[in-house]
């Protein structure tokens, strides 16, 4: 696009300048309200007065889509700022769930570890009372009952 672009501009370029030089003698009489008569100018002014012109409107028009296209990226800029700020908030919470969540488990690890413990304690202190109890039947019973 931006060739087919260049193109055009060189082509108008080219047709400009043998515009000029073929009409180079041409005068062009003007005549516009409030003047007395008609002004003869030369038509190589006209066109360089014309192509001036023209290219002043296009340049202000050019520079007012740049002044909006740079009012949008500052916009966009801001807005990713935004939500760059975000992530960051989102990720620190992110690790600091992490961090707990390693902490519940080794707590659960270690709440867990504990209750077998304590039913393995539970398990041999049922098995001592039942020795016990055993030992203290086979007592109450006497010697010569024993089985």
């Amino acid at each position: 696009m931006k060739l087919a672009k260049r193109l055009l501009a060189l082509a108008f370029v080219v047709f400009v300048i043998t515009l000029f030089m073929f009409n180079k003698d041409l005068k062009v009489s003007i005549g516009y309200f409030g003047l007395s008569g008609p002004i003869d100018i030369p038509f190589w002014i006209i066109v360089t007065a014309c192509f001036s012109l023209g290219f002043l409107i296009v340049a202000i028009i050019d520079s007012v889509s740049q002044l909006k296209w740079i009012r949008e990226q500052r916009n966009w800029a801001k807005i990713d700022k935004e939500r760059t700020e975000q992530i960051d908030k989102v990720n620190t919470a992110l690790r600091s769930l992490e961090d707990l969540n390693r902490q519940l488990k080794a707590d659960l690890e270690r709440k867990t570890s504990e209750i077998q413990d304590l039913k393995k304690q539970s398990a041999a202190a049922d098995f001592s009372r039942i020795e016990a109890r055993e030992k203290e039947a086979q007592l109450t019973a006497g010697p010569d009952k024993t089985p």
